[in-house]
């Protein structure tokens, strides 16, 4: 019923709207399409009372008489076919009969036949466009996609009430209104057919007399396709710009412009408030093909995205190399420096100034500048001959050397402590230029769709009574599927297998959330990697308080990568824990970042030692492919670690000092490929040092594969071995296997 009466409403306003698009002060288009509706079969009674109206507010007694005549005759006409059921052709010939009012009136009033002629011809080609266009709307409800005939009958069906509309005699321009609804839900639903749409309008507004503005409708429809992807207020502001440019550089300003900008605004304020699913169900309908111009479009985005990457990525290197460039030293200008001050504090005071400088013994005072930089301190042993020998002053110039020495030592040590903070920070930078930059070549990089592989899912999926309007497959070796489901009929079992079905890899369900369509469910699936792990972690503290000074970590760094670390604190209790854990959690955030192992270990190894305390820790961290299944085992002063195989244990030794002692460090990596049935075993040395030599191979050769059991086995035997831990205990264990 709402439909109805919001359809009558449209047609009522339609018929008003038209009055005002006259012809030599004759208004035949208001008759033209009320002949559409007798047609159509419209309550015709209801709508000629306002063509009435329309005769009234656009007053001639030509007008008047022509649109009651018609209003007359075609509402007879309709209640005599609901009465007695006319054809087609009686309701056709009406529309001529219902011309009689302007001929006779045009006779009568004594009018120029040309006009009430063409007028005739205008109404009768104007009922036959709006029967055009009423045919898919009204009768059909919109069941097919509208013909090219019937799109080209709407177009000028629009440009006549465009004319209408601009030509309403109030300052308020109520075609810029409609405009803008028009062109930016046009934009969004047909994409470049707004702008025909908006040449349509250009063209009526240009009828009412409005030529100087018509290239503002053409820019702003143009716009109006640029913001297609843009959020809609954007796309509202786009066409105020566009229409602010326009009488800017074309110097056209219309009467009350600020209205222009009202009007446009009230348009997109109308637009702003059509449903999201209004438009997407008219984008499904009017673009079936939709899907490809999106999936154009994303690739679209990710080469822009991809580019913008790669200039954030170059910023970043830029920016490095600036701070990795920065070498504090000693040069021979530093040291020409201080020659000149020691000679003006000491040498220049000195009786004898003149005669050493005639025989040019002060040359030779920047090597004893150069001695108290070296040593602190300048030895007489280390003083040039012709100085020993002739000057008077050698204990003050020796001591202010190692005063002036002292003095430019404090502020070079300063300068290298800054400099060593840059040159942290450039790495940091460099390791974020290389991340943007591999984003850069993978989001670059075009997605590839199958669209017959995907309409296969959808349907095997349907046929298993899993309900999929869509399916889309992206990626080559390792796909991910993303699903469009009806919520009620989502069985995530059923998915996983029609994916290994279709797609021959196995799938695990990453997620699942409501769809923007309401009562549909998007799920999304990934390829399983070819293994996975089960891990444990056992331990216990040095002294009663329970705090460890141990801590470890097991993560997912992303879909492909895992990984396990422990991490020794020095000493034990709440401090080492402390230690411990924020050394952990800048290794998980770094990993998780995709830096490399070099970066990150170089990072962490120089933010810990910038503390002011003399802290370090023992790490040891384990990083796995779950893909290709390569095991990199990184230690960093820590004890053995031991790879269970099937057969025997294998020992993975460090040589490396513990992470914050030294600025620079050189880890132990050892990469293993790991087949599918081992267990890694990470300890810290509480554990090591609580069995014998050999002890701890044995225990974790002989013992159980699962790494819940083989932890409990070690850390109780440690415990018995010594009676009391001699130190924080904790050892960590994972145990890989094929995924099913």
């Amino acid at each position: 019923m709402r439909n109805k009466i919001f359809m009558y409403v449209c047609f009522a306003v339609v018929i008003l709207v038209l009055s005002f698009a006259d012809f030599m002060d004759v208004s035949p288009l208001g008759v033209g399409a009320l002949i559409a509706a007798l047609v159509l079969r419209l309550n015709v009674p209801i709508l000629s009372l306002f063509l009435v109206l329309s005769g009234l507010i656009k007053f001639s007694w030509l007008n008047l008489a022509y649109n009651g005549v018609a209003a007359l005759l075609l509402s007879g006409v309709w209640l005599l076919d609901k009465k007695v059921g006319l054809r087609d052709l009686y309701l056709v010939l009406t529309a001529f009969v219902a011309q009689l009012g302007l001929v006779i009136a045009g006779i009568v009033i004594k009018c120029s036949m040309v006009a009430v002629v063409v007028s005739v011809f205008l109404s009768l080609v104007f009922a036959f466009l709006c029967y055009s266009v009423g045919i898919p709307i009204i009768k059909n409800k919109l069941k097919y996609k509208l013909l090219d005939s019937e799109i080209i009958s709407g177009g000028i069906v629009t440009v006549a009430f465009a004319y209408g509309l601009a030509s309403i005699p109030i300052p308020f321009p109520i075609v810029v209104v409609a405009f803008a609804v028009a062109v930016l839900t046009a934009a969004k639903i047909f994409g470049g057919g707004a702008l025909g749409l908006g040449l349509c309008f250009a063209l009526g507004y240009a009828l009412s007399g409005g030529v100087e503005l018509v290239g503002a409708f053409a820019l702003m429809s143009l716009m109006s396709l640029m913001f297609i992807p843009a959020p809609r207020v954007l796309s509202v502001l786009s066409l105020i710009m566009a229409f602010i440019m326009y009488t800017f550089f074309f110097n056209v300003v219309p009467d009350r412009a600020w209205m222009w900008l009202v009007a446009i605004a009230v348009g997109g304020g109308a637009y702003m408030a059509i449903p999201k699913t209004t438009i997407a169900r008219a984008v499904e309908f009017f673009r079936p093909n939709g899907r490809k111009v999106l999936r154009a479009m994303i690739n679209r985005n990710r080469v822009a995205v991809g580019v913008k990457l790669r200039s954030v990525s170059d910023v970043f290197a830029g920016m490095s190399m600036t701070m990795l460039s920065d070498n504090v030293s000693v040069s021979d200008a530093d040291v020409n420096i201080l020659k000149e001050e020691l000679v003006g504090r000491v040498c220049a005071l000195c009786r004898k100034h003149e005669v050493c400088a005639a025989a040019g013994i002060m040359a030779n005072v920047g090597t004893v500048m150069e001695c108290a930089i070296d040593s602190g301190r300048a030895t007489v042993a280390e003083l040039p001959d012709s100085i020993k020998s002739s000057c008077i002053a050698i204990a003050p110039l020796i001591s202010t050397s190692a005063e002036l020495a002292e003095g430019f030592t404090r502020r070079l040590n300063e300068l290298k402590t800054l400099s060593s903070a840059k040159k942290m920070v450039g790495s940091q930078l460099r390791g974020i230029s290389d991340i943007l930059a591999s984003l850069a070549v993978k989001e670059a990089e075009p997605l590839r769709f199958d669209e017959g592989l995907e309409r296969k899912i959808a349907e095997e999926l349907t046929y298993r009574a899993v309900v999929t309007s869509e399916a889309l497959v992206t990626g080559g070796a390792s796909p991910c599927v993303m699903l469009t489901v009806l919520s009620e009929t989502v069985n995530k079992d059923v998915i996983r297998v029609v994916l290994k079905k279709m797609l021959g890899v196995p799938f695990a369900i990453t997620k699942t959330e409501k769809s923007e369509l309401s009562g549909w469910t998007v799920v999304y699936a990934q390829t399983k990697p070819k293994f996975d792990v089960v891990f444990s972690v056992c331990g216990c503290a040095k002294d009663k308080s329970g705090v460890s000074g141990d801590t470890h970590s097991f993560v997912k760094i992303d879909e492909r990568r895992f990984l396990m670390a422990v991490c020794d604190g020095m000493g034990s209790g709440e401090r080492a824990n402390e230690f411990s854990a924020a050394t952990i959690g800048l290794i998980e955030n770094f990993y998780k970042a995709d830096f490399g192992h070099a970066l990150v270990l170089s990072s962490v190894n120089s933010f810990l030692s910038l503390s002011a305390e003399e802290i370090y820790s023992a790490v040891d961290i384990v990083v796995v492919d779950l893909e290709s299944g390569t095991c990199d085992i990184i230690k960093i002063g820590s004890p053995t670690s031991f790879i269970k195989t099937k057969d025997s244990v294998l020992r993975v030794e460090g040589e490396s000092l513990p992470i914050g002692v030294l600025e620079e460090m050189k880890p132990t990596i050892v990469s293993y490929p790991l087949k599918g049935g081992e267990t890694v075993v990470i300890t810290t040395d509480g554990a090591v040092d609580s069995y014998p030599p050999d002890g701890l191979a044995d225990v974790i050769n002989n013992g159980s594969k699962l790494p819940d059991e083989l932890c409990k086995t070690v850390v109780n035997g440690a415990i018995k071995n010594t009676g009391a831990p001699c130190d924080d205990i904790t050892v960590a264990a994972f145990h890989i296997f094929e995924s099913m």
